[in-house]
């Protein structure tokens, strides 16, 4: 003989979830945003990846993104030779980080990079005139300051901030 408890289980109580028969999670709005997503997602991934390969493969526009940081990254360095009072790397500094700016920016190749190439090509940008020859005159003076003994004595401080300066204008002016 079995007992009762054993044999009758207890009522569930509450809201049963209950769905209609016929009804099917295929069917709904749901299981084809699923399906979609993933192969949409794809295409969009596709699509960017295709645009970032192009970016790079433009080497002279990845040159011209990153003129300004590289300008900005030599002369942190430079910098750094002004506070051990280093001229000689310091106008080196200065004057490789000018010179790289501007055949980055402009897209002037280095064997044709030269104070006239560097002052049509600006101008020609319609960078103003006074920027360009306060450029002029500071490539000049790193120039006579790297090679010639007696252009050392000037204020090492006031040449960083003039280079700043410099590449700061001809920045705001191309925006």
């Amino acid at each position: 003989e079995k007992s009762l408890d054993n044999d009758i289980h207890i009522i569930k109580q509450g809201n049963p979830k209950l769905k209609v028969a016929g009804e099917y999670f295929w069917k709904s709005i749901l299981f084809w945003i699923w399906l979609i997503l993933p192969a949409l997602l794809f295409v969009l991934f596709l699509i960017l990846m295709k645009n970032e390969l192009q970016k790079r493969r433009d080497a002279a526009l990845m040159k011209n993104r990153r003129a300004t940081k590289m300008a900005r990254k030599r002369l942190s360095k430079a910098k750094s030779y002004l506070a051990e009072k280093n001229s000689d790397r310091f106008y080196e500094e200065v004057s490789q980080a000018l010179w790289n700016y501007l055949s980055d920016k402009y897209y002037i190749q280095r064997a044709d990079l030269s104070m006239e190439t560097v002052r049509e090509t600006l101008l020609q940008k319609d960078i103003p005139a006074n920027i360009v020859e306060e450029l002029i005159k500071m490539l000049e003076h790193c120039e006579f300051a790297r090679f010639a003994k007696a252009g050392k004595t000037s204020d090492l401080q006031q040449v960083y901030v003039s280079a700043i300066t410099i590449i700061t204008t001809i920045e705001d002016t191309l925006k």
